[in-house]
Order: C-alpha cells, then sequence, then structure tokens
C-alpha cells in the first residue's frame, strides 16, 4: 500500500469530566450532546472528509461519545 499514510487531524473535540455535583451518567450525557454538536458545526463550515468518536463506558454500561477527531479537507493556500 504504497502512497497510503496517515492523515493528520485538523481539529480535535474534547470535553472536559463533567462537574461533580451531577450524576456521572448525565455529565457524560450532555458531554455527547456538546461534541456532536461541535462536530455538526464544523460539517456545516467545511469539508468533513472523516470523523472519529472516542467514547466513555458510563456507570449504565452504556458508551457516551466524550471526543472526537474530525479531519477537514482544506487547500494549500489555506493551510
Amino acid at each position: 500500500m504504497s502512497g497510503i499514510g496517515a492523515v493528520t487531524p485538523v481539529n480535535s473535540i474534547q470535553i472536559a469530566a463533567p462537574v461533580a455535583s451531577q450524576t456521572r451518567r448525565e455529565g457524560l450525557r450532555r458531554a455527547e450532546q456538546e461534541v456532536l454538536r461541535q462536530e455538526m458545526a464544523l460539517r456545516n463550515s467545511g469539508d468533513v472528509t472523516s470523523t472519529v468518536y472516542h467514547f466513555s463506558r458510563g456507570p449504565d454500561g452504556r458508551p457516551y461519545i466524550t471526543g472526537a477527531t474530525v479531519t477537514v479537507r482544506t487547500t494549500s493556500e489555506e493551510e
């Protein structure tokens, strides 16, 4: 597979840990909503080529999206 290499992410979204006074599940749910909101904003403003989600398992056993690496296609002039 010559000519194929890793793509450096253009934007990486990370959410801070939930506030201690909230339940862990609620904090993870809100973090997931915020990551998805930020990803949608990037999709609306550019040419997103890929998104890789980062998950944390909640106390209920469900995986929650707690981060994302979004790669955006740019021209050489924009870089």
